[in-house]
């Protein structure tokens, strides 16, 4: 690669990898060649499949629709470029409807609507393919791929247990179990039922140093990858039955023990309660009672820096 990336994205079903590239900086003036490039390559031989640059400014976040017929790119210039899978990636449109960088977006189930927030934190309603503007969103809001932007209803119970200048950074809905993870500015990871509503309690974990810019749940389910922005850091959680051992991380370089919390905590759902116990250095109890049924749930934290 000529040039860093923070910006990558599977498809659906696997077989590609698309890379945005771009970082921002220059160098006597100018921007790197790559600056606002993406590649797309077969993630089994790692062979470019297509190379697109309708952009001059970095990429900041890359997704596949959920029906894998569209591949969508954020940049700092304030746009998203909406790429069509099937017809050699041809661009169907630009939605200029953002004034500042873009930080991410989530696209609906149906593969019909985009979300998209902005530096400014502003949000923005489209249609897919078009990129027309949307007014009724109650719908979408609740029908996403991903769940992956903080200011939304489902992280309202999250938002509230920040204090001072702490800030969600990002979230992320585990599709096997109704649980929401979510980072902050200071490093720190939450987890909760899905949707988080207010009082109904959460993990907390610390390994990062600062901002964790980014963090999303495997394809198993029993796993949550998180990265830190400023302490370039990779942090794998495992996700384990209750009771059982979680086995290390393949590849961990550093392996941190932890003491298990004194108390048991406790997270509501609408259809099941949860139990839930961590590894983790703190937790913060909810401010209700809650009874317990159902499966319990152990974290492990495994650290590879």
């Amino acid at each position: 690669m000529d040039l860093s990336s923070r910006a990558l994205a599977f498809s659906p079903d696997g077989s590609l990898l698309a890379v945005g590239f771009g970082n921002g900086r220059k160098i006597k003036g100018k921007s790197h060649a790559k600056e606002g490039s993406i590649l797309i390559l077969s993630f089994e031989t790692l062979k470019v499949m297509q190379e697109k640059k309708d952009s001059s400014h970095a990429i900041s976040h890359l997704k596949f629709s959920p029906d894998g017929k569209l591949l969508l790119a954020g940049s700092d210039d304030c746009c998203i470029y909406v790429y069509a899978v099937d017809d050699g990636y041809a661009l169907k449109t630009i939605v200029r409807n953002h004034e500042a960088p873009i930080t991410g977006f989530d696209v609906s189930d149906d593969s019909a609507a985009l979300i998209s927030i902005d530096e400014a934190d502003r949000l923005v309603f489209t249609t897919l393919p078009l990129g027309l503007p949307i007014h009724d969103s109650e719908q979408i809001l609740h029908n996403l791929a991903d769940f992956c932007i903080p200011k939304l209803w489902y992280a309202e119970g999250l938002s509230i247990l920040q204090i001072a200048k702490q800030v969600l950074t990002w979230t992320s809905k585990s599709r096997h179990n109704p649980l929401l993870a979510s980072g902050n500015n200071i490093g720190q990871i939450f987890v909760s039922s899905f949707p988080s509503k207010r009082l109904c309690g959460a993990l907390m974990m610390e390994g990062h140093s600062s901002f964790v810019s980014r963090l999303g749940w495997l394809a198993d389910g029993e796993r949550l990858v998180s990265i830190g922005k400023s302490d370039c850091s990779v942090i794998q959680w495992k996700l384990a039955a209750c009771g059982e051992l979680a086995s290390p991380i393949i590849g961990a370089s550093h392996h941190q023990t932890l003491k298990q919390p004194e108390k048991t905590i406790f997270l509501e759902d609408e259809s099941a309660f949860w139990k839930a116990m961590i590894t983790g250095s703190s937790h913060i109890p909810p401010k209700l009672p809650l009874k317990s049924k159902g499966k319990n749930i152990d974290f492990n934290l495994q650290v590879n820096k």
